[in-house]
């Protein structure tokens, strides 16, 4: 008896293969992209005042996970703050 008979041919690779990459998916949703809840946080001693430090600090974490357009928007409005 061939091993090609044993195990059916194509169906059994088929099937094979869908079992494996069914075990290898991740089980975790992943966000969506352009999701700003998703960049995480960050904290360090930083020299701006204690009113926009949150607001300087989340600037960082947006930098740190590519959104810099919205990071950057951030640090201006942080700097404008500073300024008064």
């Amino acid at each position: 008896m061939s091993s090609r008979t044993f195990f059916g041919g194509a169906p059994f690779l088929a099937v094979l293969i869908g079992g494996f990459t069914a075990l290898c998916a991740e089980t975790s949703v992943l966000p969506e992209p352009g999701d700003l809840r998703t960049a995480g946080t960050v904290d360090f001693p930083v020299s701006c005042a204690a009113a926009v430090r949150p607001e300087f600090l989340r600037g960082v974490a947006l930098l740190h996970s590519f959104f810099y357009e919205e990071a950057r928007r951030i640090f201006s409005e942080v700097a404008e703050k500073e300024k008064t």
